[in-house]
């Protein structure tokens, strides 16, 4: 998939799961393999997830908004005092250097 083909699909005002994804991976803010691209290959599985991704005008945003709601879900889970995913999210934040306070995400 190529930036051609992802501009065509935004004119359309649909986009597939692997349109989204790959778009993600050609800017760069994610990294194929690492924890945010699988959640990502889940996430956007969701038609509505899906649609509000697309609702978001930058590639800037919409990766914005992929994270934040990755950061939720660990969020959520870590409520649920889930270790292995307490440990993952403990990963997550200390390599982009992020922190959850509350349900918000804020940089470092």
């Amino acid at each position: 998939m190529n930036l051609a083909s992802i501009a065509r699909s935004h004119r359309k005002g649909e986009m597939s799961v692997a349109e989204c994804v790959d778009e993600l991976l050609l800017t760069g803010y994610v990294k194929e393999s690492d924890v945010l691209h699988l959640f990502a290959l889940w996430f956007l599985h969701d038609k509505d997830n899906r649609n509000s991704y697309c609702a978001a005008k930058t590639t800037a945003l919409r990766f914005k908004f992929v994270e934040y709601c990755f950061e939720y879900y660990l969020y959520l889970f870590h409520i649920a005092c889930e270790p292995v995913v307490v440990v993952e999210c403990i990963r997550y934040r200390v390599r982009n250097k992020t922190q959850i306070v509350g349900s918000s995400i804020h940089d470092q």
